[in-house]
């Protein structure tokens, strides 16, 4: 079994349209993976670049270890289940499921010969004429296929009539039916290891790979194959029939037993359930997430159903438009949606959106409903992750409520609304309310941004146009940017805005006295700053209240009380430390800022250059460059011969933009040196526990951190810039992908 490793891939079709745009993810081995979201979104897509169906226009595909960019989908050790199930109509459900192995290979195994049990009276192996008429008793085998015994013996089968009954010889005893020597028996048992892994028949290659030598199946072990998964799948009864004489269930169980038998590394199903009816689909998910966590490999599954991803993955991925939207457990994503989409996606009745917007107000936010007289002060605690940016009342916000949180009971929740109902549905075992915020609107069916849904008891009693009073759980809202849809309050929030005052060289914040380093140094006065979460370290000299903790995806996120002020940390610790913690700022990454100016930024870390590609001047030199300005970096020609797989000759065409971190760069003089990128240092920033240069590359800056440039540079000097061009990542700037 293995993992994959999917490292921004792009598909992109000869007309410019890119059906799969910068996919990355890691899928750990054993999960259960669902790809969901509306057609055309580049989820099948995806799972057929995985499969090798499809070409991959950039990045890199990993199963296992093992680079399969350029393997054959045969060779990739996986198993595709498809929507249209793909079975032989002309073969039964055996031949089906064995069609697979009949051309398989599997590596030939080192045999025990000394221990070979198909001898001659005179104790010589059979030669193949004697294998061909040679019969043994046939064993009775258990469901698992392993020989019965009883009392120390094994217990055989016997001929039967048409009626069940055991036929017995002129003696009056029962006949044993007989069968061939098996391939332990007449090519002695398998050798194994000390880990009870079977030792392979290999070589080593010249170039140092090792090759296995191949056998085909035998017709037992497809046999046994093809009887565990029919026992698996409850499909046994079924195998002597054609497609034709099985239901749509059936078949796709067929289709799922196809793929089971190959034991594969990792199982592709596209939308599999799709054909079936409502009925049949509920049970097919119960089947195919009880054979998950049987076989215990990793699957894959295509769905356009968001009741399925819900139900049967581990991990779901939310696409539209080519694009990852987010990747998160159901629970989570139901609960902390990334954007818009995703929050209306996922969930059923879907999330009831308003335009509005929020004002602060001390240590209330007022949240205002747009074309409603509905307008809500709420506790800032309530909000305490919203981005500091859409508190001013002058950014329209979309603020999402789930039809969960609003309820019929004007008393339920203490913040009230009046609605005007506009239709309902009765469902049974409740009541879909549809109504509209706008008590003067009159329309009643087409969406807009005053609508609204929720449930009520199923016997409720409405009439349309009535208008009722309801109450909502504004603790559970979701609030998301106008125009982007992006939220404004994740779950890790990016940066809070914080109060300042700097004397003498010195940060106040909230009571802490943070001395500033050379690189900080702004006049005296008051400030806003801007801390991101990643700024903020658990461990130092400063001291604040734990408010609250968060466990998010292995890591913990801390809520910090300065004084009823909250800043966020994240951090892998996962004690509480007794209700205290220390923490400390990393200083540049914060911004400072006086008058909606900012006074001083944060510092890059990435590094971003325009650059080309280009070969050896002379025809003898195989290497190739990545040129920026007049300076040129040998490419590795590992990364050289990716490139030219993915571009061929138009890689030496293309503009490109080259990025690598601040980190790992060396310095070195410019006089007499010929390697490396030429540089001017024009600033030197001194944070005190790390200093950077700050150098002018053809009219572009880069940051390099001193740890390992040297320290002893000073502004104004010529040097060349060592970058290491194993990480460099390369992007086409004109298609905007990732190439490597």
């Amino acid at each position: 079994m293995a993992g994959l490793k999917l490292n921004h891939l792009y598909k992109v079709y000869p007309n410019g349209v890119k059906a799969v745009n910068d996919f990355c993810m890691d899928i750990e081995d054993k999960e259960f993976i669902v790809f969901v979201g509306p057609s055309g979104c580049g989820k099948s897509t995806t799972l057929r670049m995985i499969a090798g169906l499809e070409e991959i226009s950039a990045g890199e595909l990993y199963i296992g270890d093992v680079l399969v960019n350029d393997i054959e989908p045969k060779d990739r050790d996986i198993a595709m289940v498809f929507q249209n199930y793909a079975l032989y109509p002309h073969m039964t459900v055996y031949n089906n499921m064995a069609f697979g192995l009949k051309i398989a290979k599997t590596p030939k195994e080192v045999r025990d010969k000394s221990q070979i049990k198909a001898l001659t009276r005179s104790g010589k192996p059979m030669n193949f004429i004697q294998l061909l008429f040679a019969r043994v008793p046939k064993e009775k085998l258990d469901e698992n296929g392993n020989p019965v015994y009883k009392d120390g013996k094994p217990v055989y089968e016997y001929k039967t009539d048409k009626n069940g009954n055991t036929v017995k010889d002129k003696n009056g005893e029962p006949i044993v039916l007989k069968r061939p020597y098996n391939d332990e028996e007449r090519l002695g048992p398998v050798v194994r290891d000390e880990n009870g892994n079977p030792v392979l028949i290999k070589r080593e290659t010249k170039g140092g790979k090792t090759v296995y030598k191949m056998r085909k199946y035998t017709k037992e072990e497809i046999r046994n194959k093809i009887y565990r998964a029919a026992r698996i799948l409850a499909i046994t009864e079924y195998l002597d029939r054609k497609p034709k004489a099985m239901s749509g269930g059936q078949r796709q169980r067929v289709a799922l037993g196809r793929a089971l038998v190959r034991e594969p590394k990792v199982f592709l199903l596209d939308e599999p359930l799709s054909n079936l009816d409502a009925k049949l689909r509920t049970a097919m998910r119960a089947e195919i997430s009880k054979l998950h966590k049987s076989l215990q490999t990793t699957f894959i599954y295509v769905t356009h159903d968001q009741v399925e991803a819900m139900t049967m993955g581990t991990k779901i991925v939310v696409m539209k438009d080519g694009c990852i939207q987010q990747i998160d457990t159901p629970k989570n994503l139901y609960r902390y949606p990334g954007n818009k989409f995703v929050a209306g996606f996922i969930g059923t009745p879907q999330m009831n959106f308003f335009d509005g917007t929020l004002s602060e107000d001390g240590d209330f936010i007022t949240l205002t409903l747009s074309n409603t007289p509905v307008a809500w002060k709420v506790p800032a605690s309530y909000l305490i992750k919203a981005d500091y940016n859409y508190l001013g009342g002058d950014k329209t916000v979309t603020i999402g409520v789930r039809p969960e949180n609003v309820s019929p009971d004007a008393d339920l929740y203490p913040f009230k609304a009046e609605c005007r109902i506009s239709h309902f549905e009765e469902l049974g075992t409740e009541c879909q309310i549809f109504g509209d915020l706008n008590l003067g609107s009159e329309d009643n069916f087409t969406e807009s941004a005053t609508k609204i849904i929720f449930k009520a008891p199923a016997d409720s009693q409405y009439e349309p146009g009535q208008i009722i009073k309801i109450s909502i759980d504004l603790a559970n809202i979701h609030l998301f940017d106008g125009e982007t849809g992006v939220s404004i309050a994740p779950r890790i929030p990016a940066a809070v805005k914080a109060e300042i005052a700097v004397k003498d060289g010195e940060m106040t914040l909230y009571g802490r006295r943070i001395p500033l380093p050379a690189a900080i140094a702004p006049e005296n006065g008051a400030y806003t700053a801007i801390i991101p979460t990643s700024a903020v370290m658990i461990g130092g000299e400063l001291e604040a209240d734990v408010a609250k903790t968060e466990n998010i995806k292995g890591a913990r996120l801390f809520h910090l009380d300065l004084g009823g002020k909250i800043i966020f940390a994240l951090t892998d610790a996962q004690n509480d430390f007794g209700g205290k913690a220390n923490f400390s700022l990393d200083l540049k990454q914060i911004s400072i800022i006086k008058d909606g100016k900012t006074v001083v930024g944060p510092l890059k870390t990435v590094n971003a250059v325009n650059g080309a590609y280009a070969k050896a001047a002379r025809a003898a030199d195989a290497d190739n460059f990545f040129v920026i300005g007049n300076s040129s970096i040998t490419c590795p020609p590992q990364k050289a011969k990716r490139l030219s797989e993915i571009c061929g000759n138009m890689i030496y065409k293309k503009q490109l933009r080259l990025e690598f971190g601040a980190y790992g760069i060396n310095i070195v003089s410019a006089d007499g040196q010929t390697d490396g990128v030429s540089a001017e240092i024009v600033a030197v920033k001194d944070y005190g526990n790390e200093k950077f240069y700050v150098c002018d590359v053809d009219g572009q800056t880069v940051n390099v951190a001193a740890e390992g440039a040297g320290s002893g540079w000073d502004e104004g000097a010529k040097v060349k810039l060592n970058i290491d061009a194993d990480q460099i990542s390369v992007i086409d700037v004109g298609s905007d992908i990732r190439l490597v």
